[in-house]
């Protein structure tokens, strides 16, 4: 299938509700755990906080000093308590955890589609993809650090050199943030390009340098597209928890399992039922 038409979210939202219907219990479950992991965990990290009277103001070596003896009076009973370790810890499992569901709910989804079956044992899984999975995600947290790292730079720069011309934080602060904007389209142009490498991992087993390189390769020429598509998942992932608050997770359901199906469609040739029986195709990557 063509990326576009793989990648047409109302599409992908259709064939969701397909899924849904059909292997409920994975679907469920597993999209409750890779919530649980994902955004449930950095929940928790994040009631592991600074302190809210501090006062963010580096423009001047005291008040930097000032600022950060705050935040680590603030810090060290929490972590001298073992609390830190433990948050630490918390992070470190919720992630070895979501990596291994990544993987499951992969398989659970292709089940789905080509079986008709709905199958929890999907989920817990590895496929010998585990070690790849958990690899490929923090190449994937040190990818988006480093493209970061030049906008947050050069944000730097101009802060610093509006505060040497004008001696106002708040042209620094205009400054910065008109770097960061500017640089922004960047950042996601780069970032688009690695965006399916976990999905190369779950679906096709490829090592983790080789899933970026594959992400890379189907995403060329086809990356407004699936901006488009993971906007309009995250506007339906807001939606559906505005219009039902238990299903706090519903969007986790939608973006994991639309990603899948739409991955699945891109790489395999014709109906799901055939995929079984006829070996993998390579997608067309023309505009």
């Amino acid at each position: 299938m063509h990326f576009n038409e793989a990648f047409d979210p109302f599409r992908a939202l259709r064939s969701t509700w397909r899924i849904l219907k059909t292997a409920p219990g994975a679907v469920l479950v597993g999209g409750l755990l890779l919530w649980i992991c994902d955004e449930g965990a950095l929940w928790v990290e994040a009631r592991f906080e600074f302190p809210h009277d501090v006062q963010f103001d580096f423009t001047t070596p005291e008040s930097a000093r000032e600022g950060l003896s705050t935040i680590l009076d603030h810090w060290a009973p929490l972590v001298a308590g073992g609390f830190g370790l433990f948050i630490a810890a918390l992070a470190i499992a919720a992630f070895l955890f979501g990596s291994l569901v990544h993987v499951g709910y992969a398989a659970a989804v292709e089940r789905a589609l080509t079986q008709h079956e709905d199958d929890l044992g999907d989920l817990f899984e590895a496929r010998g993809r585990w070690g790849s999975m958990v690899l490929v995600r923090l190449l994937g947290l040190l990818v988006k650090a480093l493209i970061a790292l030049p906008g947050l730079a050069l944000a730097a720069l101009a802060a610093v050199a509006a505060i040497a011309s004008t001696e106002q934080s708040g042209f620094a602060l205009l400054a910065a943030g008109l770097v960061l904007f500017a640089y922004l389209p960047v950042a996601v142009y780069l970032w688009l390009g690695f965006a399916l490498a976990p999905l190369a991992v779950a679906v096709e087993g490829l090592g983790p340098t080789e899933a970026l390189g594959r992400s890379w390769q189907l995403v060329r020429g086809h990356r407004w597209t699936l901006f488009l598509y993971l906007l309009v998942m995250r506007l339906a992932g807001l939606l559906l928890l505005c219009c039902c608050c238990v299903l706090f997770f519903g969007g986790t359901i939608l973006e994991q399992t639309s990603l899948v199906d739409s991955y699945l469609r891109l790489i395999k040739s014709g109906e799901p039922e055939t995929w079984l029986k006829k070996p993998e195709s390579e997608p067309s990557t023309a505009a």
